[in-house]
Order: structure tokens, then sequence, then C-alpha cells
């Protein structure tokens, strides 16, 4: 008799569904941030009689497509060389003493 079991002992204890307090929990956000996150539709919810719940497929889902922290800093960086904020002000600055 074959009885091989697929399911893990951690997969038996993980819950189904999470509370949209639980999710806030696991993610380090509060509510209102988790409540943006499904109204933007980045995080799908149901609902569970008057529970909103997020199901824990979907909260892995949305963790996995998360950037990298490196991609989003090289993403956001200003497009000037570093340095040319302080030139562009010096000149500026000097233009502006010959006109006194």
């Amino acid at each position: 008799m074959n009885t091989k079991n697929t399911e893990t002992s951690d997969d038996y204890l993980r819950p189904l569904v999470h509370s949209l307090e639980t999710v806030g929990a696991l993610l380090g956000l509060g509510r209102s941030a988790v409540r943006a996150h499904i109204d933007a539709g980045r995080l799908r919810a149901s609902k569970l009689g008057k529970l909103t719940v997020v199901r824990d497929e979907e909260l892995r889902r949305f963790v996995d497509a998360l950037p990298d922290y490196a991609d989003e800093r090289i993403k956001n960086r200003p497009r000037t060389r570093r340095g040319q904020g302080l030139k562009d002000r010096q000149e500026r600055a000097l233009s502006n003493f010959g006109r006194l």
C-alpha cells in the first residue's frame, strides 16, 4: 500500500486565508496600507462572510512580485551626474553676484 504524503507538516499547519490585520502584521503595514494595495489591484482579496481575507497563495504571490530594493533605488535615482546640482547652484550664485 502506497501512503506517500505529498504535504509537509508546514503546509498542513499554514493557514489558508489571512485577515487584513494579519496581512498587515506579516508585511509590517497598517490595515489602511493593505487596503490601499487591494484597492489598487496589487493584492487580491476575497470575502468570507463579512470578513475580508487574503488567500495565502495570493499573499505569497504579492511578496514575490515586489521589486528588489536595488532595482527600486536605481530606477528612482536622479539622472544627473553627482555634484552637478551643486555646480549649477554655484554658477547661479556667481551670475547673481555680478548683478549687484
